[in-house]
């Protein structure tokens, strides 16, 4: 990471167990209750359970 000239900590990193659970998480904290999202069709049915 030094090399690339990235300075992260290690609190600042999360480690999931799965791509749904990535995505689960990025819609908590990215979305509210009544807003859109528009996905591919078709869609990943992980992410469509997710979001």
């Amino acid at each position: 990471m030094k090399k690339k000239g990235l300075k992260i900590d290690s609190d600042e990193i999360l480690i999931t167990n799965g791509s749904q659970q990535g995505l689960d998480l990025i819609g908590k904290v990215f979305l509210n209750k009544d807003d859109d999202i528009i996905i591919e069709r078709p869609g990943y049915l992980g992410a469509i359970q997710a979001l």
